[in-house]
């Protein structure tokens, strides 16, 4: 296999599975939040918003992921800069125009902390494999 395949390869690998980082990254966002004030109630209530949530926000990673990832990837490929870091800046920039346009710290944190977990899962899963 050449390393032009195994790159298409490993992207359509982190593509498929990456945005599934979504769940974990709700679950440790709401047990975070669950600290300061826990009963068997809250942790039920918990439970089915971060099921709720996680669902929403795969199905939102999974069209991001498709779209401006795709096109960071791409471009970053071709001009043979493709890195983690490289893709963690490239992440950065659309959670600083989400903070400059909405002006809410938390939103734009939260989308900051989906975007580098579906990055790291990204990266993880396809790329990191590729052989020099």
């Amino acid at each position: 296999m050449t390393q032009n395949s195994a790159i298409k390869i490993a992207f359509w690998r982190g593509v498929l599975i990456a945005p599934l980082a979504v769940l974990p990254a709700t679950l440790i966002w709401a047990l975070i939040a669950l600290v300061n004030q826990f009963t068997v109630q809250n942790l039920i209530d918990a439970i089915f918003n971060v099921i709720f949530i996680s669902l929403w926000g795969i199905c939102v990673a999974y069209v991001i992921t498709a779209t401006y990832g795709s096109l960071v990837w791409y471009a970053l490929w071709r001009y043979n800069v493709l890195s983690l870091g490289s893709l963690l800046l490239a992440v950065v920039i659309p959670c600083a125009i989400t903070a400059i346009i909405t002006t809410d710290i938390l939103f734009s944190l939260m989308v900051t902390y989906y975007s580098l977990a579906v990055v790291f899962s990204f990266w993880f899963v396809g790329i990191r494999n590729i052989k020099e």
